[in-house]
C-alpha cells in the first residue's frame, strides 16, 4: 500500500467524487473546489468581470474574456455598450464611474457613520444632509473603505 504522501494516492473531492492524483493535488482539489462554489477571485484590470481562474481572463491562456485594447482606451463599457465619446476632457473618469454601476463596488465611505457609496460627490451630499452639524467635507475627507481601490490604476 502506498504512503498517504505518495503522490500515486488521490484525494477526491467530496461534492462531486472527482479525483486528483500527482504531488500538486491538494492544489487541483482546492481550485477544482471553486466550481462548486462559484467563487471567482481574479478580478480583470480593464472592466468589473471576474473569474474562478487567472488563465481564463488572459488571452495566451485560453481565457474568453479578452480585451482589445485597455477598455478604458475604447471609450465603451464591456457590459452594457454605453459609449462615453472622447471628445470631453472627463470621458475616462464618467466610464471608470459608470463601471462601478456593474459591479455594486461601493468604495468611498462617509467619515461619520457606516454609509458608503461609489461616488464621492454622493458621499459629500449624504454628509451634508445626514450630518448638518459636522463640517463641510473636502475631496481629502472622503476615503476610500476597506483598502479597496478605485478602477483606475
Amino acid at each position: 500500500m502506498p504512503a498517504p504522501t505518495s503522490p500515486s494516492v488521490a484525494v477526491e473531492c467530496f461534492t462531486c467524487g472527482k479525483s486528483f492524483y500527482g504531488f500538486n493535488r491538494k492544489f487541483l482539489l482546492k481550485r477544482h473546489m471553486i466550481t462548486h462554489t462559484g467563487e471567482k477571485p481574479f478580478q480583470c484590470p480593464h472592466c468589473p468581470h471576474r473569474a474562478n481562474l487567472k488563465q481564463n481572463l488572459e488571452a495566451g491562456g485560453g481565457g474568453t474574456h479578452q480585451h482589445v485594447g485597455a477598455v478604458l482606451e475604447s471609450g465603451t463599457c464591456p457590459l452594457c455598450g454605453k459609449h462615453f465619446p472622447r471628445i470631453a476632457s472627463s470621458w475616462r473618469q464618467k466610464l471608470e464611474r459608470h463601471l462601478l454601476t456593474h459591479t455594486g463596488e461601493k468604495p468611498y465611505r462617509c467619515p461619520y457613520c457606516l454609509h458608503r457609496s461609489g461616488r464621492k460627490d454622493s458621499i459629500k451630499r449624504h454628509s451634508r444632509i445626514m450630518h448638518p452639524d459636522k463640517p463641510p467635507l473636502s475631496a481629502s475627507d472622503i476615503v476610500l473603505a476597506c483598502n479597496q481601490s478605485s478602477l483606475s490604476t
